[in-house]
């Protein structure tokens, strides 16, 4: 015996896209009819043979349009028809096996039905004979199909109608004002020596990547509109600055040769910076666990107990600021703040001390930096959500990686453990594009 299986959702999936194709091609018709061969009578000196032709085949391809747009909608038509036939035959059909069930326990008294199946049996009789009940469950139909209707249309913007370059543009821009900001803030540093020059550096290579993401993106976009797919592809794929440089034909093999070398030469100073940070990062960690280690001892508490109320930001009372720190929080800042006495003339032995030795410019990067940061996040978060909700573009392993970052920012060690391997994987690929740019300078005569 065979069986049919009817998917509802499906059904109107498809009658909707249906429609949507329907309506595009009615855009498509009327913009050929109004900015195309509007033209042809505008055209200085009459008609030629050639223009004649020209419009001849425009107006085959505007009743081509029209022929497809008619199947697509009566295509739809007929798609939302077989639904609610399908659906109402269900629905009828339920009703007459409910009957059957109620006539059959009547006539046999000894079968057994469950208290659940009699509550449903209740409530489905209760709203087919209460009309507002009915009406309500209902409404209730209805807006959950609206939903499901607004949930697939926003996928479909977001997927095929432009929507996820022009959220991509927005997020870029946004990232790119953050990122100058961070930049700005970046060269006024608490501290002096290579780790602050470094972090400077890196910042304003950060900033010069984010505004050229802006401007690949707003180009990807502008492709996609165009009907330019793989172009959109293509610049939608260009994030940073060495990525345009690399990929970019200026049609002349010196200039070819001067934008792949600055490319490498951007990223050998990348890992340069990358490799301070990491330096860095690696003393922050020894500080960090030499601070709840003195912390502990002047405490009177084991080793164990506090590293247990670091992991886990464990609060205790500051008498000396009348409220409530946090230990991951205190011991953190008094790990950087050990790190950082080899760098400043005057050495900080508190965080009190240090604090105080800040300028007031220095005191508003430092907050505005945090509020960046934190903006970043908001930024990449957006990104991720778009790219894992609405277009489903999500995998297992992406999925790990991001909370294992996010879990990462929390803990120095774990922090300088993902900077080491994102050294690891940048390196390679760094090694990767310097030994490409080697064979093609070598292969060239």
């Amino acid at each position: 015996m065979s069986s049919v299986t009817i998917d509802y959702d499906r059904l109107n999936d498809i009658s909707r896209y249906a429609s949507n194709a329907a309506s595009r091609m009615d855009d498509y018709i009327n913009d050929l009819s109004g900015k195309v061969m509007g033209k042809y009578s505008g055209i200085t000196g009459g008609a030629t043979s050639k223009t004649q032709d020209s419009a001849y085949y425009v107006s085959q391809k505007i009743s081509q349009l029209k022929n497809k747009k008619t199947q697509y909608s009566s295509f739809a038509t007929a798609v939302s028809t077989f639904s609610s036939n399908a659906q109402e035959i269900d629905r009828d059909v339920a009703r007459k096996i409910r009957a059957a069930k109620d006539e059959f326990v009547d006539k046999h008294d000894y079968v057994d039905v469950n208290w659940w199946t009699e509550l449903k049996s209740f409530y489905i009789d209760l709203k087919n004979s209460c009309p507002l009940l009915n009406a309500l469950g209902q409404l209730n139909d209805y807006i959950t199909s609206i939903n499901e209707s607004l949930w697939s249309e926003l996928k479909y913007l977001y997927k095929c109608g432009g929507g996820k370059e022009m959220v991509g543009v927005v997020l870029a821009i946004g990232g790119a004002v953050l990122a100058v900001v961070g930049a700005i803030c970046s060269l006024v540093p608490p501290i002096c020596g290579i780790v602050a020059i470094c972090a400077a550096i890196g910042a304003v290579i950060a900033a010069v990547n984010a505004i050229t993401n802006v401007v690949t993106s707003v180009v990807a976009m502008d492709k996609k509109k165009n009907g330019d797919l793989a172009w959109s592809k293509i610049y939608g794929d260009r994030d940073t600055l060495q990525d345009v440089l690399r990929e970019t034909n200026f049609g002349n093999g010196t200039l070819n040769w001067m934008s792949y070398g600055t490319a490498a030469l951007l990223d050998i100073t990348e890992l340069v910076c990358d490799a301070v940070a990491i330096y860095n990062g690696i003393k922050n960690v020894k500080n960090v666990f030499k601070e709840i280690k003195i912390s502990a001892k002047k405490g009177k508490v084991g080793f164990a107990t506090r590293l247990k109320q670091y992991v886990f930001n464990s609060k205790h009372y500051s008498s000396t600021k009348n409220k409530t720190v946090k230990w991951r929080d205190i011991l953190q800042k008094r790990g950087n703040i050990r790190t950082l006495r080899g760098y400043k003339a005057t050495k900080a032995l508190s965080i009190k001390q240090y604090e105080s030795s800040l300028t007031k410019g220095q005191k508003l990067a430092g907050k505005i930096k945090k509020y960046v940061d934190s903006g970043k996040d908001v930024v990449k978060y957006t990104q991720k959500f778009f790219d894992y909700v609405v277009d489903g573009n999500w995998s297992f392993k992406d999925a790990v990686e991001d909370v294992c970052s996010l879990v990462n920012e929390k803990f120095e060690t774990l922090k300088a453990i993902d900077k080491v391997y994102t050294f690891g994987k940048n390196a390679f690929n760094y090694a990767d594009n310097v030994k490409h740019f080697y064979k093609v300078q070598t292969a060239l005569p």
